[in-house]
């Protein structure tokens, strides 16, 4: 079995808490590894983007990345790919698997899920980076089998920091953040070795598109790098 560096071993995605108990239990099917923070103590973190492409949002993320030199892995759903493809250009970033239909993987067995990630994989055009080969499920949920069948092809990349969730829950009840607090929310739960989860794909793309820049400019400030897994042997 290869080594993958300091990987977080979970049998699904679960809260931290979970994570912590199950690292290292010695009755831990060692092969079903979910990769939620990258191989690192240095001050590098990951952006990564679900739920794209969508004409209304990727560009303009792209775009916000190619003026700040940033890099970053695209989880793409494979049944939106074939309307945005030419609107899109991936070059310089990574593009992973969100499987074809974005169904919620809750309930699912696993050979379902497999089979939803390789109709997800048939629909990215060749021309895409897409090494090493990523995985993500929709939601998280994932069968362990899954995540062993992703680790056999590739990383199936879990995530330690959510956009979406932050701005959820620091919100007043039935409102939004203003974008400053939006910022201010994400950056400071960031720390070294981060793998950020952000949409690209669903109404909170809207604000994305306002809070990027300034989210990547502020982890800039305070010395951050930002990677891909590409950018680590451990994960090829």
């Amino acid at each position: 079995m290869r080594g993958r560096g300091n990987r977080v071993l979970l049998l699904g995605i679960g809260a931290a808490t979970l994570a912590a108990v199950l690292v290292g239990a010695p009755w831990l099917d060692a092969r079903a590894r979910i990769v939620s923070r990258l191989p690192t103590t240095e001050r590098v973190v990951a952006l990564t983007f679900d739920d794209g492409p969508d004409p209304r949002y990727t560009p303009a993320v792209l775009e916000v990345l190619r003026d700040e030199g940033v890099a970053a892995t695209f989880f793409v759903t494979g049944a939106r790919v074939a309307a945005c493809a030419g609107a899109v250009d991936y070059r310089g970033h990574l593009v992973g698997f969100h499987t074809y239909s974005h169904r919620d993987g809750r309930g699912s067995r696993a050979r379902a899920q497999i089979a939803d990630f390789e109709r997800g994989e048939e629909a990215v055009p060749a021309t895409w980076p897409t090494h090493p080969r990523c995985y993500r499920s929709p939601f998280g949920h994932v069968r362990p089998a899954t995540v062993r069948w992703a680790d056999r092809r590739g990383v199936y990349l879990g995530w330690s920091v959510c956009y979406d969730a932050l701005i959820r829950d620091s919100a007043p009840k039935g409102g939004v953040l203003p974008h400053r607090e939006r910022v201010a929310a994400l950056v400071s739960r960031v720390s070294p070795g981060d793998i950020i989860l952000l949409h690209d794909g669903n109404a909170n793309g809207r604000y994305l598109v306002e809070d990027l820049p300034a989210i990547i400019r502020e982890l800039k400030r305070r010395g951050y790098r930002f990677a891909t897994p590409a950018d680590f042997p451990e994960l090829r």
